[in-house]
């Protein structure tokens, strides 16, 4: 679900065909962990060897929580949790 009054349009630019391209940004980011791991979704084709991945990061904590309870769930157990990232150079 598009949640835009949590973005802020950062540049746009118009393009051919009526339409525009924009950089949004947020001032905060959540990301599920597993231990000291961050959390990616791999989905292997076994039959061609193809995969897709899925970095696991949220612009609100309730997107955030509702994919790491199916995280849980899947493989049944209590390990995947909900972290804001900080910024910290």
């Amino acid at each position: 679900m598009a949640r835009p009054h949590q973005y802020t349009i950062i540049d746009t630019v118009q393009e051919l065909g009526g339409k525009e391209r924009s950089t949004i940004g947020v001032d905060r980011m959540y990301a599920i962990k597993n231990g000291e791991h961050w959390v990616m979704n791999q989905i292997k084709d076994l039959f061609m060897g193809h995969r897709k991945y899925h970095r696991m990061v949220y612009a609100n904590r309730t997107s955030a929580q509702t994919q790491c309870d199916k995280l849980n769930d899947r493989y049944n157990c209590i390990e995947y949790r909900v972290v804001r990232i900080v910024e910290d150079y």
